[in-house]
């Protein structure tokens, strides 16, 4: 490094980012991974901690109460300490967890870095904390609004999400800062699919738990595929939890549509984008209590597809319904089908909201505009004017 380009760094505010980077991937590990490659290497001396828990057990009991999570938790309480004590940061920004145990970690860590005399930006990727909240007794909450108010900054996904904080921390702690892809990634997707005649082929691509509805997708298109006899559906993801792939084994092998239900697994990189391109409309239709802002849902916007999903996290913030898509009840495949129906009659119509969902990726959730307000809200906090 020359003298210059250290000089350069040592001007720059330090701030460490405290949060899981993949493997394993799911949507906090993916927008940590997303943040710390970005443009705000440039800007920030940026350090990294990295939490997340690679055990062959570890996305099963993530925010459980278990011996693996208890010493990773300790484990990673004391590299925080190490860390923050070495590195000085100005600004800490951690991500904050929705469940009990892992909360009460990410408590700890904030009490570390404020401690240690570090700004806290904190981020809350989900929208069930207010729930989590309300059910604990009255001295639990004592402590967790102390925590809270330890935080210069938190980060929402939404407007209408403010009220998670509302009452716990001052007003003007609260931030809305919307996930955002490279939309340009998923460009090609789009093009290729309008090289094609319109099909009817349905994408389910999430995580597969039970409350990401991979089963309603599957009974969904059950209902409507004898009318369409062309239609086909992929199912991509990795499965989590306690979750049975003998169980859609069983509903496709009962339905007899072996041959049009595919699969896949984990699609990633190239693989996922010639998933899109094959794709004529996308469908999540979560009943996940800690639904945020799916970036799957945000992928599949802006390679041009129509999505059907429900009214969970900040969903509806990304889908419009009735112009980028539909938004359909939780736990109602039949309502699922009913929709799939209008877009498999109507190419041009699925055509139209894929194209709005595009423009309305590129306006309102490009990667660009997350990146430069995450930037924003650091340097706020880290010259002190939040206060």
């Amino acid at each position: 490094m020359t003298e210059e380009s250290k000089a350069d760094q040592d001007r720059k505010v330090r701030v460490l980012f405290v949060g899981p980077v993949p493997p394993p991937v799911h949507g906090v590990a993916h927008i940590m991974k997303t943040l710390i490659e970005s443009d705000l290497r440039e800007q920030f001396d940026l350090r990294v901690l990295d939490i997340a828990d690679r055990s062959a057990r570890g996305m099963r009991t993530m925010g459980r109460l278990t011996v693996s999570n208890i010493l990773g938790a300790l484990w990673a309480c004391w590299r925080m300490f190490w860390r923050t004590l070495w590195l000085r940061p100005r600004v800490v920004y951690i991500f904050l967890s929705q469940s009990r145990w892992a909360l009460l970690r990410d408590s700890i860590l904030i009490r570390i870095a404020t401690l240690l005399g570090a700004r806290v930006v904190a981020p809350l990727h989900g929208g069930h904390f207010r729930d989590l909240y309300e059910s604990w007794p009255p001295r639990r909450r004592r402590r967790i609004r102390r925590v809270l108010n330890k935080i210069a900054l938190i980060q929402v996904l939404s407007d209408k999400m403010r009220f998670i904080f509302s009452g716990l921390v001052p007003d003007e702690r609260i931030e809305v800062a919307p996930n955002g892809i490279e939309a340009e990634l998923y460009e090609s997707a789009a093009s290729e699919r309008d090289k094609r005649k319109p099909g009817r082929n349905l994408l389910f691509l999430s995580n597969l738990h039970a409350t990401k509805g991979y089963l309603d997708a599957v009974k969904a298109f059950i209902l409507c595929a004898d009318e369409y006899p062309d239609s086909k559906l992929d199912i991509a993801g990795t499965w989590l939890g306690d979750e049975r792939e003998e169980v859609v084994l069983k509903l496709i092998e009962e339905s007899g549509l072996g041959g049009r239900i595919a699969l896949l697994g984990s699609v990633r990189g190239q693989a996922k984008l010639d998933l899109f391109a094959r794709s004529d409309v996308f469908v999540l239709p979560t009943s996940f209590r800690y639904e945020g802002q799916p970036v799957a849902i945000l992928e599949a916007m802006a390679g041009g597809l129509p999505v059907i999903s429900c009214d969970h996290g900040a969903i509806t913030d990304m889908v419009i319904d009735g112009k980028g898509g539909f938004i359909v009840p939780s736990n109602n495949p039949e309502q699922i089908a009913a929709r799939l129906r209008i877009l498999f009659e109507d190419p041009d119509l699925a055509r139209a909201q894929g194209e709005f969902n595009v423009t309305r990726i590129k306006e309102k959730f490009s990667l660009e505009g997350f990146i430069d307000k995450i930037g924003r809200d650091i340097r706020k906090v880290g010259s002190g004017l939040e206060s």
